[in-house]
């Protein structure tokens, strides 16, 4: 009869065998050979902490953020969306929350632009029957540009694929736009 949680019984019950047979179970649960409960609890933060927990628990803990990640990123990388994804549906379908998720996804640097729209003003910018075009603008639209370092060990289609997914999966539905990869 040689167990811990015994121990902290007082003295009376520490020599009763049937306690110890019962104890005996629920000691190697909580305190047992692998750590048992306690060190499991213990181990919680660095599971929830994209940057520490294990490569095969990424999935799991995305999933918690609402993301589905792609197994073909680098770690780092979905590491980086995992802990960027809350911010960042704070701010989604903005123009700042498209270029920073194809950053974090990518690895570029993104930059995007949206045209002036000038709007139609008869007898200032416009006359009529002189100077006016209709359906020259380019509503909902934007030009997205991604700058990547050459010598990178990415695939330039593979890296155009994935821009144009993440795009089409955090812009406006209504929205359409232009993608330019530059590698320098």
């Amino acid at each position: 009869m040689s167990g811990r949680l015994l121990e902290h019984l007082p003295a009376i019950y520490q020599t009763n065998e049937q306690l110890a047979s019962f104890l005996e179970p629920l000691e190697a649960l909580l305190l047992g050979p692998g750590g048992g409960i306690r060190d499991g609890i213990r181990a919680l933060p660095d599971l929830l902490d994209p940057q520490r927990t294990p490569e095969d628990f990424l999935p799991w803990l995305a999933s918690w953020v609402g993301l589905s990640v792609r197994r073909d990123l680098p770690v780092e990388r979905q590491r980086a969306l995992i802990a960027h994804a809350v911010p960042l549906h704070r701010i989604r379908g903005t123009p700042d929350a498209v270029k920073t998720l194809l950053e974090l996804v990518t690895g570029g640097r993104a930059s995007i632009v949206e045209p002036d729209i000038v709007g139609l003003r008869v007898g200032v910018e416009a006359i009529i029957g002189s100077t006016t075009r209709l359906g020259s603008e380019l509503p909902h639209f934007f030009r997205v540009t991604i700058d990547f370092p050459r010598g990178g060990s990415q695939d330039e289609s593979w890296l155009g694929s994935l821009a144009r997914e993440t795009i089409d999966l955090a812009k406006p539905a209504h929205t359409y736009y232009d993608l330019r990869l530059h590698f320098s």
